[in-house]
């Protein structure tokens, strides 16, 4: 496939992984930081007192 895409000009390439990229990020890549890092990234915030 590598070998294919190699062929294709730039903006067709950015146009096929852009997208698979952004579904990849937002539905694999960040609920599993989010699941496994919840707890640094909800931090309550202290109270002053």
């Amino acid at each position: 496939m590598s070998q294919l895409l190699l062929l294709w000009p730039i903006w067709a390439r950015t146009a096929l992984l852009a997208p698979i990229m952004v579904l990849t990020i937002v539905y694999g890549i960040a609920p599993a930081i989010h699941k496994h890092f919840a707890w640094l990234i909800l931090r309550h915030p202290r109270l002053l007192a």
